[in-house]
């Protein structure tokens, strides 16, 4: 219809703008709305459209840290988008974002990267959005530096340490982070085995053990 065909025009005179470099002050104003809809487009190449358009512009155009922030916040927040579908769009674009960036400043947003494919991980409940969400964690420890990614195999470590304590926990508020904390450092930690990394491996086992009377954290973590 009309407004498709006026949305098509728009994306594509953003894209050749941000492809050329182009600073104008429309291009900025529009790219919240272009990161919303690299997620939440019903239309696939719209999608891919948009993708590309942020992506590129995230790059290429001037911007200081604080509203980097801002719009590299908008695609980590997309992870939790209610559809699959958009969930999985988040990935792809969250991965794209990462692999474009400098090593340098990847590694300088480590932090946030890795907290928010983590939780999306342990959180996931559809098979194929967490397989993905498990190759995007794996492919961003890849891209880090070694000393990058040892800070997070240090997280991890942590989560695991602590969910394997064997302390009985009287209230529930804690006995349900404890196991949360079991889900997530064993996805994570799943995510360096794929790498040949299996220095958490250990801390995986005790955290299984430790869930060997709940059947739904050990069965969590088989999920994992």
């Amino acid at each position: 219809g009309t407004l498709q065909s006026h949305r098509a025009a728009a994306l594509q005179l953003i894209l050749a703008l941000v492809t050329k470099k182009v600073v104008v002050s429309e291009v900025y104003d529009a790219m919240d709305a272009i990161a919303d809809l690299a997620i939440t487009s019903l239309e696939k190449s719209d999608r891919t459209k948009c993708a590309k358009a942020f992506v590129g512009f995230i790059v290429a155009y001037p911007l200081g840290k604080k509203r980097k922030t801002h719009y590299l916040g908008k695609a980590l927040a997309g992870l939790d988008y209610a559809y699959e579908e958009g969930r999985t769009a988040a990935l792809e674009l969250v991965m794209s974002v990462a692999r474009a960036l400098p090593q340098a400043e990847l590694d300088a947003r480590s932090d946030a990267f890795f907290s928010a494919l983590a939780q999306r991980l342990a959180n996931e409940d559809v098979g194929s959005v967490r397989l993905a969400a498990g190759r995007t964690l794996t492919a961003l420890l890849r891209k880090l530096s070694d000393e990058r990614r040892a800070a997070c195999r240090g997280r991890v470590a942590s989560w695991l340490r602590e969910a394997a304590k064997e302390e009985r926990l009287e209230r529930f508020a804690e006995a349900e982070k404890v196991a949360r904390l079991r889900v997530c450092g064993s996805a994570c930690g799943a995510a360096f085995a794929r790498m040949g990394d299996a220095a958490l491996c250990p801390d995986i086992i005790k955290a299984l053990a430790a869930s060997s009377d709940d059947d739904a954290g050990r069965a969590g973590l088989l999920k994992a």
